[in-house]
């Protein structure tokens, strides 16, 4: 929520206005520039996998539109990657060549990038520069693999949740029920 976003620390009031939203874009993305790296963190159940990839060189088309967000001019420019077409804006008032997830490469701080379907949508809603540190998830329990076999996990946990849950429901004479959860709608944001 912008804002909390000024404050130093959030308490459980800030906690419970942020519990109202639900978050579906639950990935950790760390890019190292200098070895152009980039590491993914994602749950899935009760693991938290992680992958590495280089970064991609995107091949941006450049546009006339643009529009004003969060006060700054932006400029318009147009993607297709991993099966999605998206269209950012970015601000070259900002001077950095980055943005949200692994978007990057324009002269200038993406500020939103939405696929066509309008399914994905990254939107900033406050820009503030102060020092502030990375939390990176190093524990043992993190389960290294790569993106293919990341892949082929979340689509199974798509189509068959009940294989990863772990919750137990007993009939009044406590036996166990065995139950069954239905599919989840599986739509990645890479379709490739």
């Amino acid at each position: 929520i912008e804002a909390h976003s000024h404050l130093k620390s959030v308490g459980a009031k800030e906690l419970n206005e942020l519990g109202k939203y639900n978050v579906t874009y639950k990935k950790n993305v760390l890019k190292d520039f200098s070895q152009r790296i980039f590491f993914v963190q994602e749950r899935i159940a009760k693991n938290v996998y992680q992958y590495q990839e280089t970064l991609p060189k995107l091949d941006w088309i450049l546009t006339k539109e643009t529009k004003s967000l969060l006060g700054y001019n932006c400029k318009s420019a147009k993607l297709n990657f991993r099966g999605r077409n998206y269209i950012a804006w970015y601000t070259t008032d900002v001077p950095k060549n980055d943005g949200p997830y692994i978007f990057q490469g324009l002269p200038g701080l993406i500020l939103q990038i939405t696929d066509q379907t309008g399914t994905f949508d990254f939107t900033a809603t406050a820009i503030e520069k102060k020092k502030m540190n990375i939390y990176w998830r190093n524990e043992k329990t993190v389960m290294p693999i790569s993106r293919d076999d990341f892949r082929k996990i979340q689509r199974n946990y798509f189509e068959n949740p009940t294989f990863f849950s772990t919750r137990k429901a007993f009939d009044e004479s406590g036996k166990e029920i065995k139950s069954t959860l239905p599919p989840k709608v599986y739509n990645p944001l890479e379709l490739e």
